[in-house]
């Protein structure tokens, strides 16, 4: 993610949630990530300056085929309600 904003984000959070048909495998990125059902919550990363980067990747494993959407919220102490992306894929 970038901060495209012109103010210092803090206690930056990503929150994923998979649907029944997926199963997590890892996160790795700016701070580590951890499986809580089926959803994946990061470590929050305590600052992103204005033009800056973090990057997390997460693997997740088909366990069956299908439709299915990966959606992820990221929020931090400055917004009020988490900004969220929905991702299509076709799994197999």
């Amino acid at each position: 993610m970038i901060n495209q904003g012109s103010t210092t984000l803090t206690n930056v959070k990503i929150v994923c949630t998979l649907e029944p048909s997926q199963q997590f495998v890892s996160c790795v990125g700016a701070t580590n990530g951890q499986a809580q059902g089926n959803t994946i919550v990061t470590d929050p990363l305590a600052t992103l300056s204005p033009k800056d980067t973090a990057k997390w990747q997460i693997v997740v494993k088909s366990i069956a085929s299908g439709d299915v959407r990966f959606t992820a919220e990221l929020g931090s102490d400055q917004f009020q309600r988490p900004i969220k992306e929905t991702e299509a894929t076709r799994q197999y």
